[in-house]
């Protein structure tokens, strides 16, 4: 069904484009802040965007009206009233006119394209957001008939743009790089006498340093890495503090981990929280300790707020994040050298401001919103303006 249609909303002189995605339970995700950044952002002179969703939340119910939201019903391809919510989204895209298609994650992927394709859609774009942690055989062997109905690729770093040319066996040129994109005003207020101040209103010692990750607790983001860290760190600082941001199924299991090695009251797990900055606030030091990433928001979010960077070196980080410039990388699940690197920026103050400031400059030149907004915007145009 459609929801939230606003009168006269679809003239026709403008781009009509679907986002098509799993669903969105949170809009702080790293793919749906994303999606939800452009959403917001798009030139309305020039474009209608719709969000397609193949399952509701909560949050959508609730609180999403940024644009027309359709919401298909299907949970999975073995299920007969999953083919009448196919059959629902084709006849949407085609009521709305839809001009352009663009999905995201890996069911939205197959389902969108399989739809943008039974609608006669020819402009069809599939996001590239992850290196196939998530991905199995089957559904490796679908994607790749499905690739061949893709107008255009967009992956979000340079790194996910050549595991896909290496695995999928996509054509480089028919791949771009769009980076993820924020508004770095919003960050780039923040100051350092804020974030004293911030401590003493939340009863945080002015002089502890503040250790943070902010991600989804899942097995992927290596939040085990971070605790087994901060327990060493905390040996040689004992009133360092870390705060774990986000929620997820491995929170109870982390728990318990940190229970067993005594870090019970140094590690606050805040949950999910939808406004980070009054965190980045509080925060001296911004951890990532994924496994796999692409490009991580939360890293561009530490970089804006001026925050030196420790992070495991996966994906597409080091195509933003400078080691010894901006901050440090380390191996895949070394908590030692996780350990070592956060003590040599709590150790060295001065190194660690100096840090900061050249992350802030990296975020303002490169990844700010109006590149990442018009980088979309000009390759709809472009394909658009493709002869059939």
């Amino acid at each position: 069904m459609l929801k939230r249609q606003r009168p006269g909303f679809a003239p026709a002189e403008k781009i009509n484009i679907a986002f098509i995605i799993d669903t969105i339970q949170s809009p702080t995700a790293g793919s749906e802040k994303q999606l939800i950044f452009l959403l917001k952002q798009l030139n309305r002179e020039k474009f209608n965007p719709y969000l397609c969703v193949l399952q509701s939340s909560e949050w959508l119910e609730k609180d999403f009206s940024i644009c027309p939201l359709f919401v298909a019903g299907i949970h999975s391809l073995k299920q007969l009233k999953s083919w009448r919510g196919i059959k629902s989204l084709v006849h949407f895209l085609k009521k709305q006119r839809i001009s352009v298609v663009q999905t995201f994650f890996e069911d939205a992927n197959r389902i969108g394209i399989l739809a943008a394709s039974l609608a006669g859609i020819r402009t069809i774009i599939s996001s590239k957001r992850n290196q196939g942690y998530f991905n199995t055989k089957p559904a490796n062997v679908l994607k790749r008939m499905l690739n061949k109905k893709v107008s255009l690729f967009i992956a979000n770093s340079r790194s996910t743009k050549d595991w896909v040319v290496r695995s999928e066996k996509i054509p480089a040129e028919k791949i771009e790089v769009i980076y993820n994109g924020l508004d770095p005003e919003l960050f780039f207020s923040l100051t350092r006498e804020e974030r004293v101040e911030y401590k003493e209103k939340t009863r945080l010692s002015a002089e502890a340093s503040i250790v943070g990750i902010i991600a989804n607790l899942r097995p992927v983001k290596g939040l085990d890495v971070f605790i087994r860290a901060a327990e060493k760190v905390s040996q040689a600082r004992p009133e360092s503090q870390f705060l774990i941001v986000g929620d997820g199924p491995e929170r109870k299991k982390l728990e318990v981990l940190a229970r067993d090695l005594g870090m019970s009251g140094k590690i606050k797990f805040l949950g999910q929280i939808v406004d980070v900055l009054p965190l980045l606030k509080i925060m001296d030091i911004g951890v990532l300790s994924s496994y796999s990433e692409s490009l991580s928001n939360s890293l561009l979010e530490y970089m804006a707020a001026g925050l030196p960077v420790v992070s495991t070196d996966v994906g597409g980080l080091n195509e933003v994040l400078r080691h010894g410039e901006g901050g440090y990388f380390i191996s895949v699940g070394d908590d030692e050298a996780m350990a070592r690197s956060i003590l040599a920026l709590i150790t060295n103050p001065e190194m660690s401001l100096a840090m900061g400031r050249y992350n802030r400059e990296i975020i303002k030149k490169d990844f700010n919103k109006e590149q990442y907004v018009l980088t979309h915007e000009r390759a709809y145009q472009k394909l658009l303006s493709r002869k059939p």
